[in-house]
């Protein structure tokens, strides 16, 4: 797990800000704490190669933009109900 990401998401956790940036953490996986970041609305995962799998992400309900370039991601069956995701 990547050090860097788990320092962003306690900052963020602190601040609660609408807007987190885990782009290029070296990611596989996406951390447990993110789960708990319900107010987040814009969330970057972009170039992080290993990551596949965006399940963790189905009861972020505030999402409303949701980047993921560079990865392995091909199933968006999770995010079916975050009706706010543009």
């Amino acid at each position: 797990m990547s050090e860097e990401a788990l320092r962003r998401i306690a900052e963020n956790k602190l601040t609660q800000s609408p807007e987190l940036d885990l782009s290029h953490c070296d990611l596989a996986y996406l951390p447990e704490q993110l789960e708990e970041c319900t107010w987040l609305q814009s969330l970057n995962l972009s170039f992080n190669s290993e990551l596949a799998d965006l399940t963790l992400l189905a009861g972020l309900t505030q999402l409303q933009q949701l980047s993921c370039f560079a990865t392995q991601i091909s199933d968006l069956t999770p995010l079916a109900g975050l009706i706010q995701l543009q």
